[in-house]
């Protein structure tokens, strides 16, 4: 008997096993959503007026973005448009940009 529940315990472990994978691997359905996951299709550049609106090259890793807050928490920058006029030129290896040219600190505290 002990035999049996143990193996319906590992049946069971399994399935949820199983049933959690699939979650994390399904796409959402709807009109312009893909149907299987795999890499982008030729209409991805071809998105509306947005596209050229995006921020590329930005720090996207949870440490980068961690450091740079703990670096500017107390601070903001007096910048009207933060797609533009990075200085770039400073960036380190990593390629992390550095204050906007022209931008100052302005102390919310």
């Amino acid at each position: 008997m002990a035999a049996w529940w143990a193996v319906l315990g590992l049946l069971a472990a399994c399935m949820a096993s199983a049933a959690k994978e699939s979650v994390l691997n399904v796409c959402m359905d709807a009109k312009h959503h893909k149907t299987k996951p795999g890499p982008e299709g030729a209409l991805h550049g071809q998105v509306p007026s947005w596209r050229r609106e995006r921020i590329l090259n930005m720090l996207l890793c949870k440490e980068d973005c961690e450091l740079w807050w703990e670096a500017c928490k107390d601070a903001v920058t007096c910048k009207e448009n933060w797609h533009k006029g990075w200085n770039w030129t400073s960036a380190g290896s990593g390629g992390d940009p550095s204050m906007p040219w022209g931008s100052e600190l302005c102390n919310m505290q």
